[in-house]
């Protein structure tokens, strides 16, 4: 995760799916989110639990999704704890 300012990026190794950028954004404590995709290398396609349920390529394992079901959602919750780091010093 990064700070410039006001903004907060947050970084993903991998193609997230909408929903969960859009979470992200939600859920973040600085006033601007940013979300940067296939920072620091790909994992892949990040597919949200109910993605799975729903089937289709992006959410099988392989070289295409090397993260399992659940993992997106883990990586989400990471980065909004660290991003709560960055930005503690503005909040009330």
């Amino acid at each position: 995760m990064l700070r410039v300012g006001d903004v907060g990026i947050a970084v993903f190794p991998g193609e997230l799916f909408c929903s969960l950028g859009l979470e992200t954004k939600l859920r973040s404590p600085a006033p601007v989110t940013l979300v940067a995709e296939c920072a620091n290398g790909c994992l892949g396609y990040l597919a949200p639990h109910r993605a799975w349920e729903a089937g289709g390529y992006e959410v099988s394992m392989g070289p295409w999704c090397r993260v399992a079901q659940g993992g997106p959602e883990q990586l989400v919750n990471c980065a909004v704890r660290l991003l709560g780091e960055l930005f503690a010093d503005s909040m009330p």
